[in-house]
């Protein structure tokens, strides 16, 4: 579980996402669950940028790699020029399967119009675009746990981690 708030801004030729710029997975498994960015990003020209993250990517060596991220969101608005997409920049795997990374259950305010850059190779499972009132409604978090892991206050805030995860 973890989260970012803030803007964030980067010259020309950058990786930049509301919580993460830049993940290579390399031989293992990944997961991130339960996460979300809030806060806007602007980059120059030639750049990766995301709501959640800029650019991620999967190498093959000796191993199977593979991420999945689900239960994630982010709200923030992604300005600039390059690859952009209002969760993720850019997502890449050196096989070009789309089964090595992963994305279920998670969710970006509509801003450029597109979860993912138009290019990548990634599987996504009941991911979407949201209005800004539509992410502060518990109901369009389906499975989500709101008892013990997330709370938001009588739908009119961004839901947050509860207290004790905090």
């Amino acid at each position: 579980k973890v989260y970012a708030t803030g803007n964030v801004s980067a010259a020309d030729n950058a990786m930049i996402g509301g919580l993460f710029g830049f993940v290579q997975i390399d031989n293992d498994t990944t997961n991130l669950t339960d996460c979300y960015a809030q806060g806007s990003l602007s980059t120059g020209t030639s750049s990766n940028a995301g709501g959640l993250i800029g650019y991620i990517t999967t190498v093959h060596g000796n191993g199977s790699p593979s991420s999945s991220v689900s239960n994630c969101y982010a709200t923030g608005t992604v300005t600039g020029s390059g690859s952009r997409g209002d969760l993720v920049g850019y997502s890449y795997d050196t096989t070009a399967n789309s089964t090595y990374q992963q994305f279920s259950n998670s969710y970006a305010l509509s801003g450029l119009g597109n979860l993912f850059a138009p290019a990548g190779n990634y599987t996504a499972t009941a991911c979407s675009l949201e209005s800004s009132s539509d992410l502060k409604l518990q109901a369009t978090f389906s499975g989500w746990n709101f008892g013990a892991i997330w709370t938001t206050s009588a739908n009119t805030t961004y839901p947050t981690f509860q207290a004790a995860w905090q």
